[in-house]
């Protein structure tokens, strides 16, 4: 796994669309500016099922732009888990989330989760990487030039 990003308690907050303020964690990854709520992650840690990841407007101040994925415990319980709807998926030391949430640590290192590669590995997809395979030529079927197959 590599290093994909970070999350931060910086203190800042966010408006939701109903215009109320929310403490939220700046979740950075890979360049993008992403949150999660401060009351959601803290009740993902005390046992709750899962946290939503929300993308960040910026207007004239902050805003919860919509929901980009969800952060949940892993199956171990010593890491977060986040699944963006993108298909992306990251993880975070639980311990690490805990002296950010605590303000023992500045910043939770995020790493990204290698996705699964299904079927053969190809490089890039030309048919130099199949040489066992030749070209095949189809017979041409236009019923609308008149030219018959």
């Amino acid at each position: 796994m590599r290093k994909a990003g970070y999350i931060s308690r910086s203190g800042w907050s966010a408006i939701d669309n109903s215009g109320v303020p929310w403490e939220i964690l700046e979740v950075r990854v890979h360049g993008a500016t992403l949150a999660i709520r401060y009351e959601d992650l803290v009740e993902v840690l005390s046992g709750g099922m899962a946290a939503r990841v929300e993308r960040i407007g910026k207007n004239w101040m902050d805003y919860i732009g919509g929901m980009a994925g969800l952060a949940q415990i892993s199956k171990s319980g010593r890491a977060l888990n986040i699944d963006l709807i993108c298909g992306d998926r990251f993880t975070v030391a639980l311990e690490s989330i805990r002296d950010v949430l605590e303000k023992r640590g500045k910043y939770a290192t995020i790493a990204e989760v290698p996705q699964k590669v299904e079927g053969p590995y190809v490089k890039n997809r030309l048919i130099s990487d199949y040489p066992r395979l030749k070209p095949i030529s189809y017979p041409i079927n236009d019923t609308e030039s008149g030219i018959p197959a």
